[in-house]
């Protein structure tokens, strides 16, 4: 696992990255890569960030480098350039079950305070090998998630650790069963979580169906939702699912919530009313939901997914042009021909056009 490690660092480690550790290592501090990055590139994987572990103070990080910015108020943790900088602690305490009340310096005990052991890791880039405190080399080789130390206390310590647990699983984790006996027993704790953690979460879990399907078995699904909905990939389209069963939602944005809206009212759409919805650029999406949420009904929506709609759009300046005044009426109009183009009873623009002359007609 260490020469393949070697092989990857030597290709992978921005320059930058190299010169933040060895400012630091001149000065008589350790520097060290720590949690996911090094997980990552284990794994053959670009990180996603980049942390640093040191002995430094926050005092001295900040005048080895000045333009170095404070993350948060109570952690000694900078971000130096890309890279975030974190002194080598273990936590005391713990507030709502997710802030630390209270940081101490420590080296080695810093293994100690991270969630799994696949995070756990160090790698020291000026000797180019893995420091691994407890046993993480083996568990990622074996892909298991394994919480660090006793697993109760370290989803007490942060409950956001329980959906990072189903996180991992979704990506093909092995929960250990040590740690999953644990996150059932402290699942509860999902409730002291902000909204905004949890949707970070949920996007990614509801990626995969392994995923969801620990979510739903775990339970932490209907702690989240109040319900346990059919399974459906995707978080708008999971959220839609659990909105369908009269589960409550979770905060999201305005584009986020549109979504789950337009996929949970197919449900119970009309034909008209899902040749509509077809017309969206969600359509595929849509097509994959339905099927996974209501299979019985999957041939009537094939049949309107395969119909052919005629490519035209009547428009107000059209049937302006007809002698039709703009108002209630003219808008009727448009929406009872734009039906029936939907479904295939006025073929061509010309069609349209002579419908529009005969209701105007009729109707003067």
């Amino acid at each position: 696992m260490e020469s393949h490690l070697k092989l990857i660092l030597t290709k992978v480690l921005p320059v930058s990255l190299y010169q933040v550790c060895a400012k630091l290592r001149r000065n008589g501090f350790q520097a060290l890569l720590v949690g996911g990055c090094v997980r990552d590139m284990l794994l053959n994987r670009e990180p996603r960030d980049w942390d640093i572990a040191t002995d430094a103070s926050l005092k001295t990080l900040c005048s080895l480098f000045p333009r170095a910015k404070r993350v948060g108020r109570s952690f000694e943790v900078v971000r130096i350039g890309e890279y975030e900088v974190a002194r080598f602690r273990v936590e005391e305490g713990h507030v709502q079950h997710r802030w630390p009340a209270r940081v101490v310096p420590a080296s080695h005990a810093d293994a100690a305070r991270r969630d799994f052991t696949i995070n756990a890791l160090f790698y020291d880039p000026e000797q180019e090998r893995v420091i691994d405190f407890v046993g993480g080399l083996e568990d990622l080789a074996a892909h298991r998630l394994v919480a660090v130390g006793d697993p109760d206390e370290r989803f007490e310590e942060d409950a956001l650790r329980i959906l990072r647990c189903l996180r991992f699983a979704a990506r093909g984790f092995e929960i250990a069963s040590s740690t999953w006996d644990a996150l059932m027993r402290k699942k509860h704790l999902v409730e002291h979580l902000s909204q905004v953690r949890v949707k970070d979460e949920l996007q990614e879990i509801t990626q995969s169906s392994m995923g969801i399907e620990l979510l739903i078995k775990s339970g932490v699904c209907r702690m989240l939702f109040g319900v346990n909905p059919p399974l459906v990939l995707g978080f708008e389209e999971f959220c839609a699912s659990c909105q369908a069963e009269g589960g409550h939602m979770i905060e999201m944005s305005g584009e986020e919530l549109s979504q789950v809206n337009y996929f949970s009212q197919s449900l119970k759409a009309s034909d008209v009313e899902l040749m509509r919805q077809l017309q969206s650029p969600l359509r595929d999406r849509l097509l994959v939901f339905l099927r996974a949420r209501m299979p019985e009904n999957w041939p009537r929506y094939l049949a309107l997914a395969e119909r052919e709609v005629p490519d035209y759009v009547v428009v107000g300046k059209d049937l302006l042009a007809l002698g039709m005044q703009p108002g209630p009426a003219c808008g009727a109009l448009l929406r009872e021909i734009e039906t029936k183009r939907l479904m295939g009873e006025l073929v061509t623009y010309e069609d349209a056009l002579s419908y529009a002359r005969v209701h105007f007609s009729c109707s003067n």
